[in-house]
This record gives structure tokens, sequence and C-alpha cells, in this order.
């Protein structure tokens, strides 16, 4: 008994500091544009990848867009006779609207270096209706955004708001130049930056304030962390990170950084900056601060894959791609790349969907990478583990000892009473790793309702149970876990969710404000005990929520 009960404490301990392996990648098809660059990142519906080209156009080429299937077959394609710049504004995809001015279905917007606003239907690229915005040299050149059922357009001179229904602009403002300057939709309005370093805030009303001038050039959507606006400010040979409480309209330094700025990203913990130099992790509270930095090369779009590491296009003339592991108090792990056999220059970043990842590059080739397996965190030895394994082999010496100066039987009990407390310290670590590693068994599909349509059958099945009515969407394919389905079906039924990031993964506290006492998630009438994150969905699964 004695022997049994050492034994189970010692495989405790290395439970605590056992380490979990990951998968890689394996190609699958490719795919190469006739002509020009994709320096944009590629865009799903789930059903097609979208892809823009951008580059220098002599005779009849012209910029295009074009959908794939996903086995990488051309369906569709579209072109814009009147472009002859680059586009670089990123392709958006909206699944559907409904608001004040009209429903609207599946949607791609796209705009061009003309001016040109356009939105096609992504079964067939039809031009649904084009709208005309401000040109000098360049028209539209940054990220667009979404406005409930508008999209919001930064032009060249300053910001439209369109409506996604029918192409009714009810929204025209005049900033300052801009190249690349995304836009960011708030509560009250939207904010954007200009070539000349001012940060612009537009109000709903149409009037527009510049708040500050950051003393550089502004070519992102400003991110918002807390109470500030997290910017990456582009000088002659270098940038700066930057901080402005919009609250307080007070602005702080954050880092000097390296050249050639890459697109920032926000994570569930602030905000990934890169530049030719370095990927840096900003986190803010009272203040903004850097919390880690490594050696990287990117100057492009940046992507995180479920939070858990950030990847990014090395835009060199050998190319590949950068990953690195992020923990969810923004740390970096090891530095790592990924090569393919069409690598060179690349600003794009990659595309994540359903278990795939689709990489784009300045020869106009597209790459599918298939069989992947979500990486784990990166290993780290827990203070909590490590001091109660120490603790542990303290308490063993110190019980031996008592037991060999007074008695055998004070000895175990001294040693079950420290087993006891430690066991109670240690079991969050514990239970993050053993949840790690268990394995999900997805069954067959097993609560289907009659009145459900039949086109549901051949996707995931999505079930939100409140206490006063219940929610179903269906059809769902293209996502590989719970926390995907979750994220695009409650987008789909308009239900915004809550979500903490926590040492086990991704926690929901809240769907459309209800907290309650927790919910809790059911795949095929089963109830599994993992991070949503972790859930796999292998075959059309029902995903049933309630409150717990």
């Amino acid at each position: 008994m004695r022997r049994q009960m050492l034994t189970a404490w010692c495989l405790l301990l290395v439970t605590c500091w056992l380490p979990v392996a990951s998968a890689g990648w394996t190609s699958s098809w490719s795919y190469t544009l006739d002509e020009g660059y994709i320096t944009t990142t590629p865009q799903t519906d789930g059903e097609h990848i979208f892809l823009r080209s951008s580059g220098f156009w002599m005779g009849e080429e012209r910029p295009l867009v074009v959908a794939l299937d996903k086995s990488g077959e051309e369906q569709w394609r579209h072109t814009n006779p009147n472009a002859t710049q680059h586009d670089m504004s990123p392709l958006l995809v909206v699944k559907k609207t409904s608001g004040d001015c009209g429903d609207a279905g599946p949607s791609l917007i796209v705009g061009w270096s003309d001016g040109r606003l356009e939105r096609l239907a992504p079964s067939n690229g039809t031009v649904m209706w084009s709208v005309s915005t401000d040109v000098s040299v360049w028209g539209i050149t940054g990220a667009l955004a979404m406005d409930d059922d508008h999209v919001v357009v930064p032009t060249r001179h300053g910001l439209v708001r369109v409506c996604l229904n029918d192409g009714q602009v009810n929204l025209s403002v005049t900033t300052g130049l801009g190249w690349r300057n995304g836009v960011t939709v708030v509560d009250d309005g939207f904010w954007q930056g200009d070539e000349n370093g001012g940060l612009w805030f537009v109000n709903r009303n149409g009037s527009a304030e510049l708040r500050w001038n950051a003393s550089g050039h502004l070519r992102h959507a400003p991110l918002v962390v807390g109470d500030f606006l997290l910017l990456h400010v582009q000088h002659t040979a270098n940038t700066s990170i930057m901080a402005f409480n919009f609250s307080s309209n007070e602005s702080h330094f954050v880092a000097a950084s390296g050249p050639s700025p890459a697109i920032p990203i926000k994570t569930s913990f602030g905000a990934v900056f890169g530049d030719g130099h370095h990927l840096t992790t900003v986190r803010c509270d009272a203040t903004c601060w850097v919390e880690d930095r490594v050696n990287a090369t990117t100057n492009g779009a940046m992507s995180t894959y479920r939070d858990r590491s950030i990847w990014y296009p090395i835009n060199t003339e050998s190319g590949g791609w950068g990953t690195v592991s992020l923990t969810s108090n923004g740390t970096f792990g090891d530095v790592n790349t990924l090569s393919t056999a069409v690598d060179t220059y690349g600003t794009a970043a990659p595309l994540f969907t359903g278990g795939r990842m689709y990489l784009g590059n300045d020869a106009g080739v597209l790459v599918e990478f298939v069989d992947y397996q979500p990486p784990s965190e990166p290993f780290v030895y827990e203070p909590t583990a490590t001091i109660g394994g120490l603790a542990l082999a303290l308490g063993m010496i110190g019980t031996a000892v008592l037991a060999r100066r007074s008695s055998i039987d004070w000895g175990w009990r001294g040693l079950s009473a420290i087993g006891l407390v430690l066991a109670l310290v240690m079991l969050p670590d514990v239970v993050t790793q053993w949840t790690k590693e268990a394995p999900v068994v997805p069954g067959p599909v097993t609560e289907w309702n009659e009145t459900w349509p039949d086109a549901w059958r051949d996707g995931h099945v999505f079930i939100l149970e409140f206490e006063d009515r219940t929610l179903v969407e269906g059809g769902n394919q293209g996502v590989m876990t719970v926390e995907e389905l979750t994220r695009l079906a409650t987008r789909e039924l308009d239900v915004p969710i809550e979500v903490q990031t926590t040492t086990l993964g991704p926690y929901l506290t809240a769907f459309d404000g209800v907290e309650a006492l927790g919910w809790e998630y059911f795949v095929n009438g089963e109830r599994v005990p993992l991070s949503m994150a972790d859930a796999m969905l292998e075959s059309p699964s029902i995903v049933h929520w309630r409150l717990a």
C-alpha cells in the first residue's frame, strides 16, 4: 500500500512536467495566377477561397479577383479594366446583414486602386453594385470595415459609409491624405490615420476631428486595446510603437522598432507588431508596455492561429514563412520557418480555415496545406508545479526522518497531509495538462430534428439554448473545433459572445450578455470535458450550448 502511494505521487510529479509534441502541415495543391502578385491575405466564405492580384499592368493585363473551390479549381474571375496601380486593399467577406438600410445576403466587397468599391456575389462574381470614391493617383488602398449593415471605406482623402444592401453612400467625410490607412469602427464613430501622422476621429454625424499628430505615417487601422489606440508609426528609417488614450487625449511612447512595419494585429492579451527586425507583443492596463520581443523579418500582414501562434510572410528573395508560438500572457516561444517549393517575396498573411492553411506570395502562387494538428502551448515550467515538486520532495524527506525517529504510522500520516495540500495547489496544472491530452471521439449525429432543413445534413448544427428561447443555425462546413463553429454560428445569428483566455484555453462567459452560472456545451449529446478550442469536430455534429 505504501509503495503504491509513493508511486502515485511520483506519477503526479511527472505529469506536471510532461511536454506535448505537435504535428506539421502537408501541401495538397497549388494555384498560379496568370499575372500579378498575391499581396493581400486570401479570404473564404466556407465554400470558396478568394484571391486578388496586384502589380504593374501593361497592355490588356488588369488586376483580378479570383474564386477557387476547395480543390483549387477556378470557379470565376472578375477584372477591373480601369485599375492601373497596385491593388492592396484586403478583400472583405460578409455572410449577411440586416438593418435600417435593408437586408443583404452573402457578399464579397472589393476596393480598387481606381477608387471603385464593388459588391460581388460570392457564388459567381456578379457585380451587385458599384460606387466611385475619391482618387488622387490612388483610390482605395486600406482595409475596409463593417459597421452593422454598412461597409466603411477608407478613401484617398477620408472615408465613406455605404449601405451593403443597395450601395447608397450615407456618410462622406474628408480627413487627410491616406495610403493603406484602414479604418476602425467604434460605438460612437470611426478612427483613421493619415500620411502626415494625423489621427482622426469621425463622429457618426459626419464631423471630423484631428485628435493627435504622430509625426510620421499611419498606414494601418488603429487597434483598440482597453482605453488606448495602439499605432505603429512609420518614419524615414525606422518606426515607433505609440499608445493614444482616447479618453484623456494623451499619448505615450511604447517602444522603438525597426523599418518597414507590418500591419499589427490584435490578440486576446493586447497586440502584436512586426517590422524588418522584430516581432513585438504589447499589453495595456493603466499604460501600455512591451511584454516580449523576438528577432523576425516581416513587413506585410500577419495571422494568428487560435491565439496560440503568429504566422507571417518573410518578404525576402528566398521568402518562406515564419511562425512563433504565443502564450496567453503575450510571451513568445521559439521562432520557426516553413518553406515551400515556390518561396519568394511575400506580404500576404496565411489564411486558416477548417484545418487548412493557404499561403500566397508575390509570384502569384497559392498553396494549400492540410493535415494539421493544432500546436500545444509552448512548454513552460509552471511555478506552481515546480514549487509543488520541491515541496513534495522536502516533505518526503521530512516525513521519512519523522518515521525513522518516532513511528512509521506518524510518518505516513505526515506524508498524506502534505500530499493533500500539494494536490490542492497543483490540481489546476494537472488538470490543464490532462485536458490538453484527452482525445475527443466524435460520434454520429444522434439528435437530428426532422424539422431542420435537409441542406443542413452535410454540415454541423449549432444550438444555443437560453432560458426563454432557443436559436439554431446549421449547415456549417469548413470548421474543425467547437470554438470555430461557435464563433461562426453566433456571427450568423447576430449573437455577441464574451470569451476569456485562461490556462485551460478560451472560456466562454456569456452569450448575448447572459452569464448566469456559466455555460456548457455538448457534442452529439455528450458533454466534452475540454476547452472549446481543443474539442475537435471530425464529422457533421450537433453542438448544443446551454446554461449550466
